[in-house]
């Protein structure tokens, strides 16, 4: 289990740092979309961020999943458009990684009490991946295909860790959530932790 904390969490240092999707001039429009598409999967802190945001709904009832989920994608939309017109907020990887740590914690803990703040915790989860996904240097259809394709990944990606959590029926499988949970909180807060040691 160390070990596995270790390797994700040094993978996840090594893109740490916040860099603004980019689109070389002399790639199609579909490769540009699937490269916004791609985007949230290859930035580990958008995985971990993402994993937990999506276990932590998964973990709710079924009939109480549904409203987090839309606030997730209702905030997650929102903020990837406020990046076309040059927002974004390249501090909130760590910012990120603090979500994660947090979502991951309560997934490990598992307490029924904490339902009451999953639909804030998805609201926050969906502004800070959106605005940590800003676009630099595009030209504005290129902008919009990679904002359309980083939408489609971000949000296809929490639903699918929150259903995936749904669907599972034995207790040992909701056991084995919880230690994944676990995970994603130990790697955030090492990744957080050595991000923090180089401004030293």
């Amino acid at each position: 289990m160390r070990r596995a904390v270790l390797l994700i969490g040094l993978l996840s240092a090594g893109t740490v740092s916040s860099h603004p999707l980019q689109a070389p001039a002399d790639i199609s429009s579909i490769e540009i979309f699937y490269a916004g598409l791609l985007h949230p999967f290859l930035t580990p802190t958008h995985v971990l961020a993402m994993a937990g945001t999506g276990l932590l709904i998964g973990q709710l009832p079924r009939e109480r999943a549904a409203v987090p989920l839309l606030v997730f994608v209702a905030t997650y939309c929102g903020a990837l458009l406020t990046t076309l017109w040059g927002a974004g907020w390249a501090a909130s990887t760590n910012a990120l990684m603090i979500l994660a740590a947090v979502t991951g914690f309560l997934v490990a803990l598992g307490s029924p009490a904490m339902r009451r703040l999953v639909i804030p915790i998805a609201a926050i989860s969906g502004v800070l991946l959106g605005l940590n996904s800003a676009t630099e240097d595009v030209s504005l259809l290129s902008n919009l295909l990679l904002t359309l394709g980083t939408f489609l990944g971000g949000a296809l990606a929490v639903t699918a860790f929150a259903v995936l959590t749904l669907e599972l029926p034995y207790k040992w499988q909701r056991i084995g959530v919880r230690v994944v949970g676990s995970w994603t909180a130990a790697s955030s807060i090492l990744v957080l932790a050595l991000t923090l040691s180089r401004l030293k």
